[in-house]
Parts: structure tokens; C-alpha cells; sequence
């Protein structure tokens, strides 16, 4: 299973990509991304939240969570 985890923000919004396999012998979790996502501080909200969203939906394209 892949979980996304968001720190939301309207500075700065934090997310983190895990990957869980209890298939495997012994369970396993495994660490695929993290990091922030900072628009401009002067960009009007509605801009800032727009480019929140677009940087989420890559990360949702890229890693493909379930989660």
C-alpha cells in the first residue's frame, strides 16, 4: 500500500510517500518522497493555493498513492 501523507499550509505545504508491503516475509516500510511545496510569500492566495494544488496533483501523478 502507498500512503501520501500532507502537512497542509498555505506558506509552505509538507507531504511524505511511504510504501507498505506486509507480502514481504518480514513487513516493511519504505520511504519514497518528502519535502515542501512554497509558493512565493507576495503571490495572492488564491494564486498560491492554485499552485499548491497543481504541485499536489503532480506528486498524486508521479507516485500513484493509494492513500
Amino acid at each position: 500500500m502507498r500512503v501520501c501523507g500532507i502537512d497542509c499550509g498555505s506558506v509552505t505545504t509538507g507531504y511524505g510517500v511511504v510504501e507498505w508491503d506486509d507480502g514481504a516475509r518480514q513487513p516493511e516500510l519504505t520511504w519514497l518522497a518528502s519535502g515542501g511545496i512554497s509558493p512565493p510569500k507576495k503571490t495572492p492566495l488564491p494564486q498560491r493555493l492554485a499552485l499548491i494544488h497543481a504541485s499536489l496533483c503532480t506528486l498524486f501523478e508521479q507516485y500513484r498513492p493509494d492513500t
